[in-house]
């Protein structure tokens, strides 16, 4: 029952993802330089003022590896959360790859260090289904027992992920 409470969650939530507002980009020439890129995007405004958003800049070492640092900022209530990764990416296939890095989330409301700061190990198969769609499983392991949850809980931190990612 759990199983299809989750998926149904999935699903609805995934028309939110639809309703994105792309942030401003430079031209495209400016965009993508050599083996960098960078794209981010910002959702709209929530009723009660939710803020969320989202930039990467990634660097391409070879045709099989890359380097990628993300930015994740959350603004809801009276929470303030910063989370960033930065992941190695290695292609399997063409289609498949695996990545894995650390990860550090804070909570701008607290003091810096106790349970205002979690650390964590970001590992992961992910499926490029197309070069809009990109769909991910993970797992984050909590390194610093820290009681800062994922994505603006407390309690328990290590997690499960399964995301995906439609670029336009």
């Amino acid at each position: 029952m759990r199983l299809i409470h989750v998926l149904v969650a999935c699903f609805l939530f995934s028309f939110t993802g639809l309703a994105q507002q792309p942030t401003e980009t430079p031209p495209q020439d400016i965009n993508s330089i050599g083996a960098y890129s960078f794209s981010g995007l910002k959702y709209p405004l929530g009723v009660n003022g939710e803020r969320r958003e989202y930039y990467q800049i990634q660097y391409e070492l070879s045709d099989n590896l890359r380097v990628q640092l993300d930015a994740f900022y959350n603004k809801f209530g009276t929470r303030n959360r910063l989370r960033t990764a930065l992941l190695t990416k290695v292609n399997l296939s063409k289609k498949w790859y695996v990545f894995a890095g650390p990860e550090i989330e804070y909570d701008m409301n607290r003091e810096l260090g106790g349970d205002g700061v979690r650390l964590g190990l970001d590992l992961g198969m992910g499926y490029e289904v197309n070069e809009q769609l990109f769909l991910e499983a993970g797992f984050n392991q909590n390194l610093n027992g820290s009681r800062v949850g994922p994505y603006g809980t407390m309690g328990d931190s290590d997690f499960f992920t399964v995301r995906s990612r439609f670029k336009f």
